[in-house]
């Protein structure tokens, strides 16, 4: 049951569903930069775990930041990772 709700199930193949997708991958941007890395982030920006992690991710994959968060897009931009959405200078 667990991995039915993580997972969608396409033809006889198991998908990550979007959400599970997200998680891993904000997950793996905590592996790669540790968890002083990131409490230094959500210390230096106020942010909370997940931004830092999120942030981080967009700094590992040269991506920009889609968010509505006032505090993260601020830490965006003061980290130079292109915003997108309403909030984008």
């Amino acid at each position: 049951m667990l991995l039915q709700a993580l997972f969608g199930r396409r033809g006889d193949r198991l998908q990550l569903s979007g959400e599970a997708r997200g998680r891993v991958a904000a997950t793996a941007a905590f592996a790669r930069h540790g968890l002083r890395a990131l409490g230094e982030a959500a210390v230096k920006h106020g942010l909370t775990g997940y931004d830092a992690a999120y942030l981080a991710l967009a700094l590992d994959r040269g991506l920009p930041l889609a968010t509505l968060d006032k505090p993260l897009a601020a830490a965006a931009r003061a980290e130079e990772v292109p915003i997108l959405g309403p909030l984008a200078p």
